[in-house]
């Protein structure tokens, strides 16, 4: 697999050889270029509708509203205390919104290029499809793009340990909970998506490795589990549980495709598909 050496010599307390700082060189190279190739992209308002959504409620929890209590939307607390936690510390701005966004592409084509190449791939064309196909589609700042950079690492850190798994290295325990701990922050951004990448963990070590799947399969869980136990005791403590429940389980399980279907639904079929269709015409 490539992109092992930085790791190898860590471990080995060795100094890093000149492969290790031309990978570093290579992957600067990579954080430039997508810089360069989102920062036009970030400057402009678009015609997402639901940028407006996002940013107005990260606004009102900078300033201390409580997703679920004191607004309802679908999607769960995370997707708004990410970028809250930002205006917070550079100021509610639409210029700490967009810098967020390009930081969050440059760090997932980061991601996307390491993981192909762990793969056995080049990279290039994995990192080229996601930068295209990303952000420059809906230039918002988005639970979808912050869950994707999150998920991607929780998938880079899980790789990492299961390799090690392989080496029958038992210093590799932390890296499980990390990757628990990751899904688990998914979930608190996108709730399915977290929860459906802990379980292609759990599906793939116990595929992989059978019976030794066990004790990383714990490590995961506990990871993930204390991510949401956080969340719960939060909510636990403002008194807002069950608002917790109602917005990010209830309320998605029971209408959520009604609440689509118009803003949506609509939108898409008038407008945005005869557009990105219209060159076969």
């Amino acid at each position: 697999a490539r992109d092992t050496s930085f790791s190898n010599a860590m471990q080995d307390n060795r100094e890093p050889s000149p492969q290790v700082w031309q990978t570093v060189g290579l992957y600067g190279i990579v954080a430039v270029l997508a810089g360069l190739y989102l920062f036009p992209f970030v400057r402009v308002l678009t015609w997402c509708p639901d940028e407006g959504m996002y940013l107005y409620a990260s606004q009102r929890v900078a300033e201390g509203a409580i997703p679920g209590r004191d607004f309802v939307e679908a999607n769960a607390p995370g997707a708004y205390y990410w970028l809250a936690w930002f205006f917070e510390l550079f100021g509610t701005s639409m210029q700490t919104a967009r810098t967020l966004l390009l930081l969050t592409g440059i760090a997932t084509a980061l991601l996307v290029f390491y993981l192909s190449r762990r793969a056995g791939g080049v990279g290039l064309f994995a990192t080229a499809f996601a930068l295209v196909t990303g952000i420059p589609l809906m230039v918002m700042n988005s639970p979808h793009y912050d869950s994707n950079l999150f998920a991607f690492g929780a998938f880079a850190v899980f790789l990492a340990a299961e390799r090690r798994l392989d080496k029958q290295t038992k210093s590799c325990g932390w890296l499980f909970v990390t990757a628990g701990l990751l899904t688990g922050w998914v979930s608190c951004i996108l709730q399915q998506k977290g929860l459906l990448f802990a379980a292609a963990f759990v599906i793939a070590l116990f595929i992989i490795h059978r019976r030794h799947a066990l004790r990383p399969t714990a490590l995961i869980l506990v990871g993930y589990v204390l991510v949401l136990v956080a969340e719960f005791g939060f909510y636990a403590y403002k008194s807002a549980l069950p608002d917790l429940l109602f917005a990010t389980v209830k309320l998605p399980l029971s209408s959520y495709q009604n609440l689509n279907a118009a803003p949506y639904g609509f939108l898409l079929w008038t407008v945005m598909f005869p557009r990105w269709f219209a060159f076969f015409k």
